[in-house]
């Protein structure tokens, strides 16, 4: 359920979807690339007949200590959401969509110190992040 539903959002966002479908996979065990797994079923998606796509090859795939996700074992979304984009972000990594997920989910989060009642020190800090918890 986690999963579909965040599989889902993300076929949703045309920048990421057509990203990731442009990307080149190096990887030699394709039934084992999250990467090329995940552009199979964007791919039957969106140029498909059917409305849905069977996510067990993806399932498989996808591996959390070395075993393939339980599907069956409920799992939080931003975990998910999180892991995913640190697989895909090393499997990208040295290709043309080097940044590609960068680009999309990142931004910049501004940290200031203040001073009060007549200190004027001000020190920012910008930290990057993915998600906000």
């Amino acid at each position: 359920c986690y999963m579909n539903s965040l599989l889902q959002q993300l076929y949703l966002i045309p920048e990421f979807r057509q990203g990731l479908l442009e990307a080149t996979d190096k990887s030699d065990n394709k039934s084992d690339s999250v990467l090329y797994q995940l552009q199979y079923l964007m791919a039957c998606l969106q140029e498909g007949v059917l409305k849905y796509h069977d996510t067990s090859a993806f399932c498989q795939s996808y591996k959390v200590g070395g075993k393939s996700v339980n599907t069956s074992q409920q799992m939080d979304a931003w975990e998910f959401f999180n892991t995913l984009l640190d697989k895909l972000e090393h499997q990208l990594k040295g290709t043309d969509k080097e940044k590609l997920i960068r680009d999309i989910f990142s931004g910049n989060l501004s940290n200031q110190l203040i001073g009060t009642q007549g200190c004027e020190h001000k020190k920012e800090r910008e930290e990057p992040f993915y998600t906000i918890s």
